[in-house]
């Protein structure tokens, strides 16, 4: 005969999830302060993340959370990342980003920026590539080569759609229009000029002679009206797109130039040159406003932000450094290339910077 039966009380559970703090969130690099967020101290970043899209602070999609120096991943507990109440973290948009290299293999390639897989390879060259810039809209993409040629790309077919030629010089460096109807080449020591050519004809527009060196970067305005060229002849220069002729000439330098690009509203120039310096120009006067010093060697490129706000350079001490545009100070410096930074440039969002190195690595 069964015994009497037993009632099963209930279980009841406490789970401690530690202290509740309140986290400060601020966007990217640009350090623009977003809210805070309320959390456990014993959370995951999973459930930080979760808390953040779910508030009102109007935060969407993937990102990065990042605190001091480390990336955080999902399965990091905020109190191990030692973020206590207070505690300021980054959180980084992963919009899809497609990045284009030019490398010394005589190919283009393709990567995915959030993922680091190599998306296509683009073989046509018969040398080694110096650039290659997308067009506006990012459909096509021209490289730039010492095989004497620039080469226009389909990014999504793979295949070339026309090729800049005429064995003129070697091509250091290729870039857009705008309206991306032209492209403007810049070309080697001997025929040390830049030149503007028709995408749809493949003809020559215009010639922007006057250098009396390469010519190592040409990029149009933002409006399309001018150019802007940079030589290893110390100086700048500023032409018209559409006649050829020199606006200005922007001098400073103590050596060659590498790159020399204009601010977003087209009104000022920033130059990278082989003295160690970045310098900022007004292009109507062509006076120097600005010197950015910091870098222990030559400096390879230098481009603003988006937003005009904020400068990138790239230097052979393998370090980029962020710069404020305004006041001319340094805001960071990018380390973890074994080998010079060659290029360095901002994403379309500002939220990013891309890297280039002669590593083998792109960051």
């Amino acid at each position: 005969q069964a015994g009497p039966s037993r009632v099963r009380r209930p279980c009841h559970m406490s789970v401690d999830r530690g202290r509740l703090i309140n986290v400060s969130v601020i966007k990217g690099l640009s350090g623009e302060t977003i809210g805070d967020v309320q959390c456990f101290q014993s959370d995951r970043v999973s459930s930080f993340r979760r808390n953040l899209l779910s508030s009102e602070l109007g935060v969407a999609g993937f990102f990065r959370v990042v605190f001091g120096d480390r990336v955080l991943v999902d399965s990091d507990r905020l109190a191990d990342a030692e973020i206590d109440d207070g505690s300021v973290v980054q959180i980084i948009r992963l919009l899809p980003c497609i990045v284009v290299t030019a490398c010394g293999d005589k190919t283009a390639k393709l990567w995915d920026a959030n993922s680091g897989e190599c998306l296509a390879t683009f073989e046509g060259h018969d040398y080694s590539l110096d650039s290659a810039v997308f067009a506006p809209g990012g459909e096509t993409f021209v490289t730039a080569s010492r095989d004497y040629t620039a080469k226009i790309w389909c990014r999504f077919s793979g295949t070339c759609i026309r090729t800049f030629a005429g064995r003129i010089d070697e091509v250091r460096h290729a870039s857009f229009s705008p309206d991306g109807q032209r492209v403007v080449l810049a070309y080697g020591p001997t025929d040390r000029t830049a030149k503007i050519w028709d995408c749809s004809t493949g003809e020559v527009v215009c010639a922007l002679k006057g250098h009396g060196d390469e010519v190592l970067s040409a990029f149009f305005s933002p409006d399309g009206m001018t150019v802007l060229t940079a030589s290893y002849d110390f100086t700048a220069k500023v032409w018209s797109g559409r006649r050829g002729l020199c606006l200005q000439t922007l001098r400073g330098h103590d050596n060659g130039l590498l790159r020399a690009e204009f601010s977003p509203d087209g009104q000022q120039a920033i130059t990278a040159s082989y003295d160690q310096t970045a310098r900022i120009f007004d292009c109507a006067s062509g006076v120097c406003v600005r010197v950015l010093r910091g870098h222990g060697n030559s400096l390879f490129s230098a481009s603003f932000s988006p937003d005009g706000s904020r400068i990138v350079t790239a230097s052979g001490d393998r370090t980029a450094k962020l710069w404020d545009a305004a006041s001319g100070l340094c805001l960071a410096t990018l380390v973890g290339h074994s080998e010079m930074v060659s290029s360095a440039c901002f994403s379309p969002d500002g939220d990013r910077v891309a890297t280039a190195s002669h590593d083998g690595v792109a960051k």
